[in-house]
């Protein structure tokens, strides 16, 4: 799921978690997945949330 390959170590894949969200979230906003499914409701857990206002504010 990432561009240069899978995290080696433990430190490297859970400081991308984060990245791995926004590019989930950025997707399914694109995709028009909130339009075609309004009542859908999506739970992302363990992600961190540091990165939620400056993907908002983007």
């Amino acid at each position: 799921m990432r561009g240069i390959g899978p995290a080696s170590t433990y430190y490297e894949w859970h400081a991308s978690l984060g990245l791995l969200a926004q590019r989930i979230i950025i997707s399914l906003v694109m995709e028009g997945v909130f339009e075609k499914f309004p009542n859908l409701k999506v739970v992302f857990v363990e992600y961190g949330f540091s990165w939620v206002a400056p993907l908002m504010w983007g």
